[in-house]
């Protein structure tokens, strides 16, 4: 694994993937994608819409400040423990995220998403063991 996928470039990408996902909530919480292309096709109403779209930036917001120290070494001890375990509840949850994506009603989260999350948790497996 370690061959394949450099650290710097695993963690990059997940940079990557993790902004462009940033901008797609956003286009969804402004109206510009329509909001039955997430969450599995379950939301009917706009609060509803809403909070799930902010509590997404928010943990998407999250994961990208992990992944930037987790990249971007730092010599704290005990800050490098919380990026690790941050790290970690990233993998899972976008290998829940996974799964919710192969159960849902919409297509694009099926097609697209999937794959996406896919990357993600083989890229942050490459964070993860990487030896520090």
């Amino acid at each position: 694994m370690k061959r394949l996928i450099s650290y710097k470039l695993a963690g990059k990408s997940i940079i990557l993937i993790l902004i462009l996902l940033i901008i797609f909530h956003l286009l969804i919480l402004t109206g510009m994608l329509p909001y039955d292309w997430v969450w599995g096709g379950n939301v009917n109403t706009y609060q509803k819409l809403l909070n799930y779209e902010l509590i997404a930036i928010i943990i998407s917001v999250l994961f990208l400040i992990i992944t930037i120290f987790k990249i971007n070494s730092t010599n704290l001890p005990k800050f490098k423990i919380f990026i690790n375990i941050g790290i970690w509840i990233m993998m899972v949850y976008f290998f829940l995220n996974l799964i919710g994506n192969l159960m849902s009603r919409s297509s694009l989260e099926k097609f697209l998403f999937t794959p996406i999350a896919i990357i993600l948790v083989i890229l942050i497996f490459r964070l993860v063991i990487e030896k520090e």
